[in-house]
């Protein structure tokens, strides 16, 4: 299991959940407190080298939530929580498209994105969604890896008795990843909120 702290983790990769949860005005559930504090503690503080923090959204996220809310309303709404300045939209262009299909080239197949979706939890007449959005995930998880980030946050962890497929892409990628869940991040509760990876439940699920 790796070492990593959070100190380490000087560019951040939002996946589309985290986003979503992270314009909500309301923090209403634990998750999303917990994503709120996160944020803005990885927004308000440094790594232990000094360096100023940058956080990365893929634009296949913004596709996937354009019926919730415009790009420039997703940075508005942001604004309170993160630096915008050191923020960034970045596309899925052709090198990062080469990078897929280089590296995920075993799951690119209608039969084990089928098996992958199974037991991930969809029911047999949601396959054909189930695929869509595994293809996005590994859109988004080649886009981290192309960008060589840190970190990548996600709201999604394992499914029933199943696999959470972001988690088990970027751990297939070799994309250091964390769910914004409690079982996975340790939390200090002195005069500022300081969270950290707790290491001993980060223990991401395989896809092969």
């Amino acid at each position: 299991m790796s070492s990593k702290s959070l100190g380490d983790c000087a560019s951040v990769l939002l996946d589309t959940g985290v986003v979503i949860e992270a314009i909500q005005p309301k923090t209403s559930t634990d998750r999303q407190k917990l994503v709120h504090d996160i944020l803005k503690h990885l927004s308000k503080t440094k790594t232990k080298n000094g360096l100023v923090r940058r956080f990365y959204i893929s634009d296949i996220s913004l596709s996937e939530i354009a019926n919730i809310s415009t790009v420039n309303n997703v940075i508005t709404k942001l604004h309170p929580i993160l630096r915008v300045s050191n923020l960034s939209v970045v596309p899925f262009d052709t090198e990062i498209a080469v990078w897929l299909s280089n590296n995920f080239a075993d799951l690119l197949n209608q039969k084990v994105l089928n098996r992958i979706a199974r037991e991930s939890g969809y029911p047999s007449e949601k396959l054909q969604m189930a695929r869509e959005w595994i293809n996005r995930d590994m859109m988004i998880v080649a886009t981290g890896k192309h960008y060589n980030v840190d970190l990548a946050l996600t709201t999604e962890k394992y499914i029933s008795a199943g696999k959470t497929t972001f988690w088990g892409l970027s751990a297939k990628a070799g994309l250091f990843c964390a769910p914004t869940y409690k079982e996975f991040f340790m939390e200090s509760h002195g005069d500022d909120f300081f969270p950290e990876f707790n290491l001993g439940n980060l223990k991401p699920p395989s896809l092969t």
